[in-house]
């Protein structure tokens, strides 16, 4: 939750709570339990455990990296006990800052045809329209690329150009991608 101007703000980053709210005097809040009786008695009970994080900030929240601090604390780092013997790199990357790149995963129906189909799902995260453009990692060729519904369903074919595919985005529109190698 983020309340801002054009050159600066405050955000309430949070792992887990939904209930944020800003009063009419600019007072954010965060509700870390709730205590219900009804209609379960035993709701919130026990020990909790969550992670917050107050981020003071200039500029809007579009130019000032709170939603890749968001991403941050919700990715945490892994620690490992050795270097792992390939490199790190991305599978898919995009152009455009307010596009979010939230799932690759293997398609429904990959495992029952057998067929090497990877669904992307992305996201418009500043609140406007853009194009943005989608690249494949070059180790990596990509033979085709459809636009789907959010059941995997293909919509429309794409144009690949390289190892990349345009799509345009709406404001705060998710978009589903299926990429078949």
């Amino acid at each position: 939750m983020d309340l801002s101007d054009y050159s600066s703000g405050v955000a309430i980053l949070n792992d887990c709570k939904y209930g944020c709210s800003v009063t009419q005097y600019s007072t954010l809040s965060l509700s870390l339990l709730r205590a219900p009786k009804s209609p379960d008695p035993t709701a919130d009970m026990g020990s909790h455990q969550f992670t917050y994080a107050i981020l003071p900030h200039g500029g809007s929240i579009q130019d000032s990296g709170v939603i890749q601090s968001a991403a941050a604390l919700n990715t945490p780092l892994i620690v490992m006990d050795e270097v792992p013997k390939v490199a790190a790199s991305s599978l898919f990357t995009t152009d455009q800052p307010s596009v979010v790149i939230d799932t690759v995963k293997l398609s429904e129906d990959s495992r029952e045809t057998g067929s090497r189909c990877v669904i992307i799902r992305c996201y418009e995260s500043f609140g406007g329209s853009c194009e943005a453009t989608l690249s494949l990692s070059p180790n990596y060729t990509m033979s085709s690329a459809k636009e789907c519904n959010g059941l995997e369903r293909e919509i429309e074919d794409l144009k690949i150009k390289q190892h990349s595919f345009t799509a345009s985005f709406g404001p705060f529109k998710v978009k589903t991608f299926k990429i078949l190698f």
